[in-house]
């Protein structure tokens, strides 16, 4: 559509507070989806009382075929606030705003064996993420850009389903799921895919005051990132990339010095043996140069992973943009980095466990080198969900621990922690929170988090950070209303410390989507904003060609199944039936009629449906056929003098002849013990109905007539449409 109302996500609060020097709260996030300008469109806002604290919006298509753009065949395409590929040796993904366009897959994986999430988390979200059920990571708190991001997800070879679950303040949950596959990612000989992004380094297309006070980038210089993929052979993969980006070449004055940095990389994959192999080089502006080689197989069912990557004449990966500017470090280059990693997934019954070890040694320019070691265990069971992750390095020991408890019957239970060394007993810092389903479909929410804060000497204070929060929330069918209490303490008992105290709000939370038969404005408790909605509509196909003409009518109360569903729907009086909760997240949706809920029994669907790709916030009409059909019952003989001999196991064709002479099969049978068969939903039209010619040659026989039959709508049930074979 060229303009369409847009699906849009409320969560708005409003409330008072003894902390610091005003008495009242608000704050408030919109998700929004739709078409605009024949484009699917993004949108999201976050604020406070006093500004827009966050503000995100692009606007694109995609298309996992490839038929975007005529002749350049793209997959996808965006403007607005994009994010670019990341391009191994070189850079990790880099967010701004700019244009986007591709003719990769969605599941391309660019780093070989991981990859980088990240998109926006509205403010008091958690974002959890699984990889094949099993919990992997989670990020409680949205980040000040209001953005979740998971770095450096590793990915098994083969097959790898990453869900995100997301749990809001007030008891909202919605899902998402991509798809990626490790193993032969190369492409058919003499393919060729493409990558391309333009954009300010992490520049949104909106300023906003988060983002005055956090940029550390040249807010001019244009970075860019240009990939080609092209296939060699069948066994052979080039990438070919050009990378311009701004850096920091000087963070600890006043006046920042900013330049630009080029690279060219090379990289060919490969499956060797049964092991995947990606060989990368990259070269700087400056003379530097970095090579890299990795390596993944399967044995026994241990996934092995090996990386090594080095780097000459003063190249740096390090000076890149990335999310975190205060980490950038020119002084202390990587010359070398080394990496090991095994991994195995168990199952017995219900139990899930995976278990992996990993290894890293890195060496630099002007400082010792450095090592750590690695475990990570994941486990799943009947609902429970646990992961740990903890690293050894020289003097200190780190880890995570994530947990998730949702064993149904309105109840769940979710935690993070830190932990290291130092603390052995103690976790630096920790996450738990738990909601109930009460009567009423009230939900009942309860949190806390403890913070250590490790920048403080002072001994006079406590040095930690202790919130609580308690929510309930009434979910009726159009929205949810709640009310939020909250308790901080830092620790800081002085005067003007402003981040004690409690504060108390109301929240109200709605999804506002277009009705797909009338087009006003529904309202609804669930978060259904990104979701896509099909409308189907049943027509009486009356010239059987599948398209729908002006004089052929829309069919109330046919049967529409579809993949998303478990439960069909049916149309209504004008035709159409409303699939409203399709994740418009890259995933297809197959969309058919119901054989067997059709208002008359002589109608059958006319194909077998279509696939779909949902578009978040934005409705898709398709017309499906209905056709008029009968039935028809004979028998098969064989004339043996005056006998008739029934033939069994005989393939009956029903052939329709048409106009340039070729022959179309529409239907067919096998005949019984007695010869006898039944083909049911054959179209209305003229027909022979023979047997198989192959198997009569075979059989040494032949029609003595075959017959012709004509259905019409009023045929029903046609009978006596005997066949009588003789010997050749």
């Amino acid at each position: 559509a060229g303009i369409a109302l847009p699906a849009t996500d409320l969560n708005l609060s409003i409330g008072i507070s003894e902390r610091g020097q005003e008495n009242y709260t608000a704050s408030g996030t919109l998700r929004a989806f739709g078409d605009f300008a024949f484009m699917n469109g993004k949108l999201f806002i976050s604020a406070d009382k006093n500004d827009i604290t966050n503000a995100y919006m692009s606007l694109g298509r995609s298309d996992p075929d490839g038929t975007l753009l005529g002749p350049l065949g793209a997959t996808a395409w965006e403007i607005g606030d994009v994010t670019a590929t990341s391009v191994p040796l070189v850079s990790s993904r880099q967010s701004g705003r700019g244009i986007h366009l591709t003719s990769r897959t969605a599941s391309y994986v660019a780093e070989f064996d991981r990859i980088t999430l990240e998109d926006v988390l509205p403010n008091g979200y958690e974002v959890e993420l699984y990889r094949n059920d099993i919990l992997m990571m989670a990020q409680r708190t949205s980040r000040p850009d209001g953005k979740y991001r998971f770095d450096n997800i590793i990915l098994l070879r083969g097959q790898n389903t990453i869900r995100l679950e997301f749990y809001g303040p007030q008891g909202q949950r919605y899902t998402e799921t991509k798809s990626y596959f490790v193993g032969h990612n190369r492409l058919p000989k003499g393919a060729l895919h493409y990558d391309i992004s333009f954009f300010q380094a992490s520049r949104p297309l909106f300023i906003t005051n988060n983002y005055n006070s956090s940029n550390k980038y040249n807010q001019n210089d244009i970075g860019a990132s240009i990939s080609l993929d092209f296939g060699l052979s069948r066994s052979w993969s080039l990438t070919s990339s050009f990378v311009r980006v701004p850096v920091i070449m000087d963070q600890n004055t006043e006046d920042e010095r900013f330049d630009t940095r080029l690279y060219s990389a090379l990289g060919l994959r490969t499956q060797l043996m049964g092991i995947g192999i990606a060989l990368n080089s990259a070269f700087d502006d400056l003379g530097g140069q970095a090579f890299g080689i990795n390596a993944q197989t399967r044995f026994n069912k241990w996934d092995l992973s090996l990386n090594h990557q080095t780097y000459h004449s003063g190249f740096s990966n390090q000076v890149i943009t990335t999310t975190d500017p205060d980490n950038v470090n020119t002084n202390n280059l990587q010359t070398s980095s080394s990496s090991s990693r095994l991994h195995r997934n168990f199952s017995l019954a219900r139990l899930n466990i995976t278990f992996g070890i990993q290894g890293n040694y890195t060496t630099y320019k002007n400082q010792n080198d450095s090592w750590d070691f690695g475990n990570e265990l994941g486990i799943n069971y009947r609902g429970v969900s646990l992961n740990n992750n903890i690293r050894y390095n020289v003097g200190s020991t780190q880890g995570s621990i994530n947990l998730n408890i949702n064993p149904g019957k309105g109840f769940s239970l979710r935690g993070s922690g830190n932990y290291n060394s130092q603390n052995p007993t103690t976790f630096d810092s920790y996450t738990l929170g738990a909601g109930i389903l009460l009567p009423k479909d009230i939900n009942l929410n309860l949190g806390y988090n403890h913070t250590l804060n490790t920048a403080t000497t002072d001994t006079s204070t406590n040095n930690t950070n202790k919130s609580y929060y308690l929510s309930l929330t009434k979910k009726f069918s159009t929205i949810q209303l709640g009310m939020r209490f909250a308790y901080n303490d830092s620790g800081d008992d002085s005067a003007n410390n402003n981040n004690n105290g409690w504060n108390a709000a109301a929240t109200i939370s709605f999804s506002l989507f277009p009705d797909v038969h009338s087009g006003s404005i529904k309202m609804s408790s669930d978060s259904i904003g990104q979701h896509g909605i099909v409308r189907t509509r049943a027509f009486l196909d009356k010239n059987n060609n599948t398209q729908r003409e002006p004089n052929e009518p829309f069919l109330a109360d046919v049967g529409v199944r579809s993949s998303a569903y478990k439960t069909p729907y049916a149309t209504r009086t004008d035709g159409a039936a409303s699939l409203e909760h399709l994740t418009g997240t890259g995933r297809w949706a197959d969309v058919l009629l119901d054989t067997n809920k059709m208002p008359d029994p002589t109608y059958s669907p006319g194909n077998n449906g279509r696939a779909i790709l949902p578009r978040p916030g934005a409705i898709t009409t398709i017309d499906l056929p209905v056709i008029v059909t009968a039935d028809i019952e004979g028998t098969v003989n064989l004339k043996i003098g005056q006998k008739l001999q029934p033939m069994a196991n005989l393939a009956i064709q029903v052939v329709r002849q048409e106009a340039n002479g070729k022959e179309t099969i529409v239907a067919r049978a096998i005949t019984e013990f007695d010869g006898l068969f039944t083909i049911s939903s054959i179209p209305i039209g003229t027909y022979r109905v023979r047997v198989l010619p192959d198997q009569l040659t075979k059989l040494g026989l032949k029609h003595s007539v075959v017959p012709t039959i004509t259905l019409t709508s009023k045929t029903g049930l046609l009978d006596q449409v005997n066949i009588e074979l003789i010997r050749q």
